[in-house]
């Protein structure tokens, strides 16, 4: 379901052109990825070893990959804890909410029906900009 991007007032406190919010929202939505890709990177074993030996140095295979891998862990989980840390600074109750109506694209209906939650239709949008504006200072 593509909702449309609605653009706020330059003079709102939470503004951010439509294409950076475009470019926020589409950066939140992996988010999901990213923890897949975590779990996953941490079921990476090094069982093949292989020496390899140029000009006299040698290294083992697996010891670069497992470098790549802890390299590209890293990233992911940085990616993870600034969207976490972002939406726990909005709503700290809310966060987890706040990060799936992004990654999942539900509305305020959804998460009201469902979870009870106790925020107003108002209030849940101009947290869902404070989110994106707060994590447009960041990255």
């Amino acid at each position: 379901m593509s909702r449309k991007i609605k653009v706020l007032s330059e003079r709102n406190q939470f503004y951010i052109s439509k294409n950076r919010q475009k470019e926020l929202e589409y950066f939140v939505k992996q988010y999901k990825e990213w923890k897949t890709v975590v779990k996953d990177l941490d079921n990476v074993r090094s069982d093949a070893v292989i020496d390899i030996c140029n000009n006299g140095k040698c290294y083992r295979e697996n010891d670069r990959q497992m470098i790549n891998v802890v390299f590209k862990r890293v990233l992911y989980l940085e990616k993870i804890e600034l969207v976490d840390k972002v939406a726990r600074e909005v709503n700290d109750i809310l966060a987890v909410y706040l990060i799936d109506s992004f990654v999942s694209d539900r509305t305020w209906e959804y998460y009201d029906q469902r979870y009870h939650i106790d925020c107003g239709r108002g209030k849940w949008y101009e947290l869902r900009r404070e989110f994106l504006w707060r994590l447009d200072g960041r990255r």
